[in-house]
C-alpha cells in the first residue's frame, strides 16, 4: 500500500508536500500535485516541449485560482472567451518581486499578451524579506539600485519551504499515515470540534443585510491594512522598489513587441466598501480605515501605469456589480472568512481582462 500510494498519489502530504523550492522564486509548486505541470504552475495540459501561448498570466492565489478548479481560474475564463491559449504563472503567496522573474520567464513562451494580476492588498509586503534573502535577489537588488534595508534577518528561505524533518510527526512521513491523517482524522477533527476560524463576533467582520451575508476575517483585515500603508517605512521602499521593476518591465514588453497589462484586483473588503457606497448602505468606520489605505495605493499604480503606458483594469466594478446580484439572491461570493472569490468573482476577473483585447 506505501508503494502504491507513493507511485500514483501526491502522498506522503506533509508541511511542505505541496510546494518546491525555487532558487528564485523561492518556490513553485509540486509537479506531482494534480493540475500541476511540469514545471510548477497551475497548467494541466501542458505536455509541449517548445510552448508558445498567446497569453500568459502572472500573480498571486487570485490568479492561481483558490477555491475553483484549473478551468474556473480567470486566466483560463479568459482563454475560453477569446478562443486563445494561456499560461498561467500565478501561484499563492507571490508578491511584487517574483512577478519580475516570472515576467521573465513568461518571454520564453513568446506571448502576445502578459497581464500580471496585481493583489495591492498585500503584494507588497507578503514574505518579500524572505524572497529577497536568495542570493539571485541579494544580487539582483545591488545591479538594480534597489533598497532593502527594511528587511530584518528571517528564516532561510530553504527551511521557509521544506522545515526541518523533526517538525514533521512521524506517521505523517509515511503515505500511508498521510493518507489515514488527511482523508479520515483530519475530517473527524473538523467534525466534532469546530474549527478555530468560524465566524463570531471576535475575529470576523460580519455584514447582514437583505439576502447578502459576508464574514470577512478581522485577521486579515488586519494584515491588509498593516501592507497598505504607505505611511509605513517598508511599505514605501517596497512601493518605490516596484515602480522601478515595473518601469523596466514595461520598456522590455515596447523591446519584444509584447502587450503588458495590469488586472487590479481589489480585495474582498474594498468590494464591500464600494457596494455599500453606491447602495447607501452604513458600515462600521473600522473597516473603511481599512480600505482607505488600499484605495489611496491603487490609486498611485494606477497614475503610475497610465503614465508609462501600461493598460490597466480595475475588477473592483464587475465584483460589485455581483454583491448587489448577491445582495437579493443570497448567492455566495465569498467562503466565510476567505478572501478569494468563488466561480462567478473569477469570472468576473476574467470579463474585466477583457478590456485588453477591445
Amino acid at each position: 500500500m506505501e508503494l502504491v500510494l507513493r507511485l500514483f498519489t501526491p502522498f506522503p502530504i506533509t508541511a511542505s508536500s505541496n510546494k518546491v523550492y525555487h532558487p528564485k522564486l523561492l518556490y513553485v509548486m509540486n509537479s506531482g500535485l494534480p493540475d500541476i505541470d511540469r514545471r510548477g504552475f497551475r497548467n494541466p495540459d501542458d505536455e509541449r516541449d517548445e510552448p508558445v501561448y498567446e497569453i500568459v498570466t502572472i500573480g498571486d492565489s487570485h490568479t492561481y485560482g483558490y477555491n475553483v478548479v484549473s478551468a474556473q481560474t480567470w486566466p483560463y475564463q479568459l482563454a475560453g472567451m477569446l478562443s486563445r491559449s494561456v499560461y498561467n504563472l500565478g501561484v499563492g503567496s507571490y508578491s511584487i518581486y517574483q512577478y519580475i522573474y516570472l515576467f521573465e520567464l513568461a518571454l520564453r513562451f513568446k506571448p502576445k499578451y502578459v497581464i500580471m494580476g496585481l493583489y495591492p492588498a498585500n503584494d507588497l509586503l507578503f514574505d518579500v524579506c524572505v524572497v529577497l534573502q536568495l542570493d539571485y535577489w541579494q544580487q539582483r537588488l545591488v545591479e538594480e539600485g534597489l533598497e532593502s534595508s527594511t528587511c530584518q534577518a528571517a528564516r532561510e528561505p530553504e527551511k521557509r519551504v521544506s522545515p526541518a524533518p523533526a517538525s514533521i510527526p512521524l506517521y505523517k512521513k509515511s503515505a500511508i499515515g498521510s493518507a489515514i491523517s488527511y482523508l479520515i482524522l483530519s475530517p473527524l477533527r473538523t467534525l466534532f470540534r469546530p474549527p478555530r476560524n468560524r465566524p463570531d463576533d471576535h475575529n470576523a467582520y460580519i455584514f447582514e443585510t437583505g439576502e447578502l451575508r459576508m464574514a470577512l476575517s478581522r485577521r486579515l483585515l488586519e494584515e491588509h491594512r498593516h501592507m497598505t500603508d504607505l505611511r509605513r517605512e517598508s511599505v514605501r521602499q517596497h512601493f518605490d522598489n516596484s515602480l522601478q521593476l515595473f518601469r523596466n518591465m514595461a520598456q522590455t514588453a515596447i523591446d519584444q513587441d509584447v502587450k503588458l497589462a495590469v488586472l487590479i484586483v481589489p480585495s474582498q473588503e474594498r468590494v464591500l466598501y464600494h457596494w455599500a457606497r453606491g447602495c447607501d448602505v452604513e458600515m462600521q468606520g473600522s473597516l473603511q480605515s481599512v480600505v482607505a489605505h488600499e484605495i489611496e495605493l491603487t490609486k498611485k499604480y494606477v497614475r503610475f501605469f497610465q503614465e508609462i503606458g501600461v493598460a490597466t483594469a480595475d475588477a473592483t466594478h464587475e465584483m460589485v456589480k455581483l454583491l448587489d446580484h448577491a445582495r437579493h439572491t443570497g448567492e455566495r461570493l465569498y467562503p466565510d472568512m476567505n478572501g478569494h472569490p468563488l466561480e462567478s468573482g473569477y469570472q468576473a476577473y476574467a470579463r474585466t481582462a477583457l478590456q485588453f483585447f477591445n
